[in-house]
């Protein structure tokens, strides 16, 4: 029930060791996901724009997206970066669409997404909210 609230709920606030078990999680069952329908993409003769490869990117938005809107509220930063976070990941997953024209930016668009999964693990991931000083309900501490 924790990781459904965790991924799946918009309410509250995360701190900086429930967004890491969040990322690290989503990134598992991505890459779980990948090997289970999209084997294709881990050769090196197949091109990584796949329908169902894109169809997860956007399965995949949500739960992201949530891990993020709630880091950022307990940061205590404006509501504005959250969704512009939010925005230009769903941008970049709308834009792997296997029949987009726009083969000649791929480059360009995985050192969009790098920039992004960079700018993400250093805001989200090491500066300090109001839930990382708060002190943990019991279900949470360490035994």
């Amino acid at each position: 029930m924790y990781m459904v609230r965790l991924l799946f709920t918009f309410g509250g606030t995360i701190n900086r060791r429930e967004w890491w078990i969040g990322t690290l999680s989503l990134i598992a069952a991505i890459i779980a996901c990948m090997i289970v329908f999209t084997p294709q993409v881990f050769s090196d003769d197949t091109p990584y724009r796949t329908m169902p490869s894109f169809l997860l990117g956007l399965a995949f938005a949500y739960p992201a997206a949530v891990l993020l809107l709630k880091r950022i509220a307990d940061i205590g930063w404006p509501g504005w970066v959250a969704y512009a976070g939010v925005a230009l990941s769903v941008l970049l997953v709308l834009l792997e669409y296997p029949g987009n024209p726009m083969s000649e930016i791929d480059q360009y668009l995985l050192a969009a997404n790098l920039v992004f999964l960079a700018a993400e693990i250093a805001v989200c991931g090491f500066i300090r909210g109001k839930a990382d000083t708060a002190p943990q309900p019991p279900s949470l501490q360490a035994a």
